[in-house]
């Protein structure tokens, strides 16, 4: 990497600084391209019961919303329909939904929030603010009186995404013309259920979290006053928790330490994200400008001591016992199963 100094225009310097990651991707990869080589696991993940979050993190302006959502902004406010990883990956998902709609029914709910100036906000009902955490021995870390709707199709919840992405706050920055000033988070439940019926029913039941985070910036870059610097000054205070969090979980020699997950919300609702029973995958957004130097390598260092941290996940797996009340339903749909075999076997055999 070479760095070039404003002072001393004739010097240029080399910094080299070597980091390992899964996979890397110039500005000529498609977002198609990337959401191929690094998401196909988090759609798999899914269907097989397990938890899966996949967040953006780097610096303000270096494409983390774009990233995610692709070009929803334009100079005129309104929205395009170039797809970011979001889209991409929702797609995929009805379409496995379709694909083993013959074996298993697919029930799926969402929630959409931000977290602006260290107070929750429920983007699909903007009149609830400052929602409180909460953390469930059965369901984990949740937010009380969260609204959740049960979703249908792939319109219907790209629908309630747009909805819920026209409420964020943005502003315009020295950085960028639509910064991200709080971040967000969409949580998507699923529930996979056998359609052959038994006295034991078994499911699966997996979350999918979306996190947009704010880019961590300077004040002295973004030439932020007022009302921009307060944002700033709390974005960058959740992200160094973030970090405290992420240093602790990914050092060997820390294994049991305490994590300090209460000390900002974000920690608190990526709790399981974290250091629980999911399987995460960061994106880590950089900026080619020599200027961003600084910048660039905190985010690199971030990401690499996040690719650290080792943890042991399994899939969520639950078994209900039905009321004997359903039993005539069960014995009812098993004769329909019969006698509908019955009739194709009649059929084979006089066509034979």
């Amino acid at each position: 990497m070479f760095v070039f100094d404003p002072e001393n225009p004739s010097e240029v310097t080399k910094k080299e600084k070597v980091f390992v990651f899964d996979n890397v991707f110039g500005d000529a990869k498609s977002t198609e391209e990337i959401y191929r080589e690094t998401l196909t696991p988090a759609l798999e993940n899914m269907v097989q019961g397990f938890n899966s979050t996949i967040f953006a993190y780097g610096m303000t302006g270096a494409g983390k919303t774009y990233t995610m959502f692709g070009d929803i902004y334009n100079s005129n406010g309104g929205m395009q329909f170039n797809p970011g990883l979001v889209n991409l990956m929702v797609r995929d998902i009805f379409q496995t939904f379709s694909n083993e709609s013959s074996n298993y029914e697919f029930f799926m709910k969402m929630s959409y929030i931000e977290i602006y100036n260290e107070q929750i906000r429920d983007l699909l009902n903007p009149s609830a603010e400052n929602l409180m955490v909460v953390e469930d021995p059965e369901k984990g870390v949740m937010i009380s009186n969260i609204s959740e709707y049960s979703i249908q199709s792939e319109h219907e919840l790209l629908k309630h995404i747009f909805a819920g992405n026209s409420k964020r706050i943005m502003a315009t920055t020295h950085a960028n013309q639509f910064s991200s000033r709080s971040h967000a988070i969409i949580q998507l439940t699923v529930e996979k259920r056998s359609r052959v019926r038994d006295i034991q029913e078994t499911y699966t039941q997996s979350k999918l979290c979306f996190v947009d985070l704010a880019g961590s910036e300077r004040a002295a870059t973004t030439e932020n006053r007022g009302i921009r610097m307060q944002e700033g000054a709390n974005i960058n205070r959740s992200l160094l928790a973030l970090g405290n969090c992420i240093n602790i979980l990914s050092d060997a020699n820390k294994k049991g330490a305490f994590v300090p997950y209460r000390d900002s919300k974000l920690t608190r609702l990526l709790k399981d994200s974290l250091g629980g029973n999911t399987r995460t995958i960061m994106l880590a957004c950089i900026s080619p400008a020599s200027i961003a130097y600084e910048e660039t390598v905190n985010t690199l260092n971030y990401a690499s001591r996040a690719r650290k941290i080792k943890k042991k996940v399994m899939s969520n797996i639950k078994e209900v016992e039905l009321h004997v009340s359903q039993y005539k339903e069960i014995i009812e749909s098993l004769r329909n199963e019969i006698g509908s075999l019955k009739q194709q076997l009649e059929h084979s055999i006089n066509w034979g």
